[in-house]
């Protein structure tokens, strides 16, 4: 283990700081290193303040995250401190090692196998990316989402004054009179009839054309058929054939 050993408290293994069961094996509260700090006493949601609630808060990650166990508590608070001061909490550094800023997922996330440097170097990479061009930490998860909530409570509170001064004026029965709503209304409804009208008028004239074109097709048809009745038809090549041998 990276973490430093607290003090054994003579009721665990002393090698494991657990409690044997049989078929399962328990964490000692007392003097596990991933249990002994106050892990339950760990608000992830809360941002540490301070030296020892910042060491807690590593304490903390380490125990979530078993490839972070490879690095010893002060270089992880020594990583993070800065996240911290700028208010980020222990739950924004683990969405930090598993997402980059776009929401897309990280490559190359440290495994729980990796020596103690690349687990460093990888820790380190995964968090620059929440950092600008100074090296200062981007607003958090958590900041975001409050600044995409406040800016949503800010347009609604907007609309909402809007709907009220509207509520709030006075109904002037006269307004439609005097602004010529009621006349320009009128011009529009009637404009909108004659349409109608011009549109009823040019499909019926279509339809007629379509009708007088179909009666001149048919005329024209009888009048082929007339020709060809009067016309006698040819003989065939058997009735040649005999007349020829007579």
């Amino acid at each position: 283990m990276a973490v430093e050993m607290p003090p054994w408290c003579g009721e665990c293994d002393p090698d494991t700081r657990r409690f044997d069961l049989g078929d399962s094996e328990r964490r000692c509260a007392q003097c596990h290193p991933y249990w002994a700090f106050g892990h339950d006493s760990v608000e992830p949601r809360r941002v540490p303040v301070g030296r020892a609630e910042q060491e807690q808060a590593a304490r903390w990650l380490a125990y979530e995250l078993v490839s972070l166990r490879a690095l010893p508590t002060d270089e992880l608070r020594r990583r993070t401190r800065k996240f911290f001061e700028a208010g980020w909490s222990p739950m924004d550094i683990v969405h930090a090692l598993d997402f980059d800023p776009d929401g897309s997922l990280v490559r190359f996330a440290p495994s729980a196998e990796d020596p103690a440097d690349r687990v460093q170097r990888r820790v380190l990479n995964l968090l620059s990316a929440w950092c600008d061009e100074n090296g200062d930490p981007l607003l958090s998860p958590a900041q975001q989402a409050e600044v995409r909530r406040e800016r949503m409570h800010s347009r609604q509170r907007a609309q909402q004054e809007k709907w009220a001064e509207l509520a709030a004026r006075r109904t002037d029965p006269q307004a439609s009179v005097r602004s010529g709503a009621r006349q320009i209304a009128a011009a529009a409804a009637l404009r909108a009839k004659q349409m109608h009208l011009e549109a009823r008028q040019r499909e019926r004239a279509a339809r007629l054309a379509d009708e007088q074109q179909q009666r001149r097709r048919d005329e024209q048809i009888r009048e082929q058929l007339s020709r060809l009745q009067g016309i006698p038809l040819p003989r065939n090549g058997s009735d040649a054939l005999e007349e020829s041998r007579t």
